[in-house]
């Protein structure tokens, strides 16, 4: 299968037309028999849910094909009409990448990044650009469908697990780890008390000085979770993730044993909780400076930080409203034990996950920049990681 899907892809991209037409226009009834190649863990639902969002990214993109190579509008229509098409494109595939973290690579996203300058730097030969202009999108189709493959067959580190849990509690058995089965209904609560609530809100209320998910979850994680091949990276089943956030809203999350949860669906609800914060962890205001020093320390470079570079940044988080900075410092600390464990998740793949989610700009913020920021916001996360011994001291 993934020798058909990759050699398919290499067909479309020799024309750079039909390349635009990688995936099926019949995406559910494609990706349902493609679920039967993928490891057993990954439900039918969330292929079928990952074929729609890839179909409306395929989709972005031929339309911003056919608007780059107009020829019925004038030079100025054109690019504005290409431009408006490209937000679109832009908008489609960050919430991808947002939905599906595993699909992100430095790979993609430079293809990505190259297609977008380009669109946004071309001019009056507009005819001599279209070469380029398919190139950069057969790039980018190839790079991404490749992704979306290895993402299926599990053929890299960001494949479900293969150690298996096991408990003597009793309870329904989940990839050889038994569930406990719950007490607390479904329902969310009319007002929502954890989840898409402001920070220092919802500890004011709650009388803690870090949120108790967050707490809660990082200690499950640590005690029975933290070797599980590509924690933080592989998804949990979607329904015992919701239950489990359904948990939280209605209690609280005091009272709630994960002690038999598997590991999986712990992170899945962690990583859901700050993504929902209504301001990220290293804040809306700060958001252009940790940007900025991110890109004096590119992902490529081999220079390691200085003592006066250590100590900037050092600064610079600590500048984070207190709130803020606690609840950062306990993730950090957390995400640094993960990183020194034999799990696959290193300072990089962790900044992968967690980057688009601790940082990001405010929701009228151009797309376009926000994309081009993913590097920086991953490069961000990796770094302090790696350093955070020096920033959060005991």
């Amino acid at each position: 299968y993934k020798n058909t899907f990759i050699s398919s892809t290499q067909h479309w991209c020799t024309d750079s037309r039909s390349c635009l037409l990688c995936f099926s226009s019949h995406p559910q009834r494609q990706h349902l028999s493609i679920a039967k190649y993928c490891k057993k863990e990954m439900e039918k639902e969330e292929i079928v849910l990952l074929a729609h969002d890839v179909y409306h990214f395929k989709e972005a993109l031929k339309n911003l094909t056919n608007a780059f190579i107009s020829t019925n509008c004038d030079e100025s229509n054109t690019q504005s009409l290409a431009h408006e098409h490209l937000r679109e494109v832009l908008k489609i595939f960050k919430k991808l990448l947002e939905k599906y973290p595993e699909l992100q690579s430095t790979d993609v996203l430079l293809k990505a990044q190259n297609l977008i300058l380009h669109v946004q730097s071309y001019g009056v030969k507009l005819h001599e650009d279209n070469k380029v202009f398919y190139d950069f999108v057969n790039q980018l189709a190839t790079a991404f469908s490749v992704r979306v493959s290895e993402y299926l067959m599990g053929d890299t580190e960001l494949q479900h697990p293969s150690e298996h849990f096991s408990s003597k509690s009793e309870g329904i058995a989940v990839n050889g780890f038994k569930a406990k089965q719950s007490d607390v209904k479904p329902e969310m609560t009319a007002t929502p008390t954890t989840f898409g609530v402001d920070l220092d809100q919802h500890l004011g209320k709650m009388g803690t000085k870090v949120p108790t998910i967050v707490s809660k979850c990082i200690k499950a994680i640590e005690d029975h979770g933290i070797l599980v091949k590509g924690i933080y990276r592989v998804s949990g089943v979607k329904s015992r993730v919701e239950r489990l956030c359904q948990e939280f809203e209605v209690s609280g999350g005091e009272d709630i044993d994960l002690s038999d949860t598997h590991p999986n669906i712990i992170a899945n609800v962690l990583k859901l909780y700050l993504r929902q914060l209504p301001q990220p962890l290293f804040t809306f205001q700060l958001y252009p400076e940790f940007i900025r020093f991110a890109k004096h320390w590119p992902c490529n470079s081999r220079l390691e930080l200085d003592s006066n570079s250590k100590e900037e940044l050092k600064k610079l988080v600590e500048k984070l409203p207190k709130n803020y900075y606690l609840t950062l410092t306990v993730l950090i600390r957390h995400l640094k034990k993960v990183s020194d464990a034999d799990n696959n998740m290193s300072p990089s793949n962790l900044g992968i996950v967690f980057g688009p989610t601790l940082l990001r700009t405010n929701g009228d913020q151009s797309c376009v920049f926000s994309l081009l920021d993913t590097v920086h916001q991953t490069r961000m996360v990796e770094l302090i990681i790696t350093l955070a011994d020096y920033i959060f001291p005991n």
